[in-house]
């Protein structure tokens, strides 16, 4: 699929060189399939200078720029961004939620978790990440409660299945 992104994106910035949406395509690309960080930076700055950037650009930029070198402030920067322009949307507050976990900021992606859970109590996203928070904070029941509501909103997601069973893996290590 990157040769098609690729020649796609570069199609359209012929047509509207000002278009943030291509570049930060071309700089996901260049991240995720060609590992060329250099040419990944230098796209998604072009793409953030833009006065008009994509939620999914801020993402893409954290996500495959940022954390994969341990930058997560920057990352949860990214992020944040993100979800300042589409608060509503329960998976960008879960990725939020990943990077400041993370970050080691468990605090941080509970308190996101909370607005998250305002929004949509039926989704599997948060539930996970307030697992792993909790899991973060040594509070194993709430890790456990967290898991089995993701488990609950999606049984046959593996990620959610999987959590609950290494965190009961993890409390029987403790009682042996």
């Amino acid at each position: 699929v990157a040769p098609l992104v690729r020649r796609e994106a570069l199609r359209a910035l012929e047509l509207d060189p000002f278009d943030a949406d291509p570049h930060f395509l071309l700089g996901a690309v260049a991240a995720a399939n060609d590992y060329d960080w250099r040419e990944a930076t230098r796209e998604f700055q072009l793409a953030m200078a833009s006065p008009s950037v994509p939620a999914e650009a801020h993402w893409a930029y954290g996500s495959l720029c940022f954390q994969p070198f341990g930058r997560f402030d920057q990352s949860v920067a990214e992020m944040r961004r993100a979800v300042e322009k589409d608060p509503l949307n329960i998976t960008w507050r879960g990725v939020l939620m990943a990077q400041l976990i993370l970050a080691g900021r468990y605090d941080e992606a509970l308190g996101e978790g909370a607005k998250a859970l305002d929004i949509a109590d039926n989704e599997i996203h948060p539930h996970l990440s307030l697992a792993e928070a909790y899991l973060g904070l040594g509070r194993l029941p709430d890790a456990i409660a967290s898991a089995e509501r993701a488990h609950r909103n999606l049984p046959q997601q593996s990620m959610a299945t999987g959590l609950l069973a290494a965190l009961m893996v993890r409390i029987g290590d403790r009682h042996r």
